[in-house]
């Protein structure tokens, strides 16, 4: 039986899909999003992921096009960290969320439903509201 000790490692990124409902893609991090998931044997997590071509931080906040530019910086990351516990019955990876680049999410349990193949792990996020639909999401990521 499959146990935590199977997702302690780095990871990194192969690819990401949120789809909205109607089957529409949302590439939220670009054609190819770059990032590293890290599981330790202590039952903490780390997780990071970016669109690879954001602007960058514009050389003064008075700049017509600064808070354009902040906000894609900002809206093409996502950053959090905490600890892990493994619902191997279930399927899922639960993330208890410590510290967040999006403040909602601390203090919050985020669900992963969860696949291995080979060197491969697929983290299946349940579906979620997005404006006036909803919106669910896969991330693909490869052993270090």
């Amino acid at each position: 039986m499959l146990t935590a000790e199977a997702f302690v490692g780095a990871w990194r990124l192969i690819g990401v899909e949120y789809r909205h409902a109607n089957g529409q893609v949302v590439p939220l991090y670009g054609q190819d999003p770059q990032g590293l998931l890290v599981y330790a044997p202590s039952g903490h997590m780390a997780a990071q992921v970016m669109h690879p071509r954001r602007p960058a931080t514009p050389a003064s906040r008075d700049d017509p096009g600064a808070l354009a530019a902040y906000h894609a910086i900002v809206a093409g990351y996502a950053a959090y960290f905490g600890t892990y516990t493994v619902d191997a019955e279930a399927g899922i990876v639960l993330h208890r969320v410590l510290g967040s680049l999006l403040p909602q999410w601390v203090g919050s349990l985020q669900v992963r439903h969860f696949e291995f193949a080979g060197q491969r792990l697929t983290l299946r996020l349940p579906a979620e509201q997005l404006g006036s639909g909803l919106r669910s999401g896969e991330l693909v990521w490869e052993r270090v």
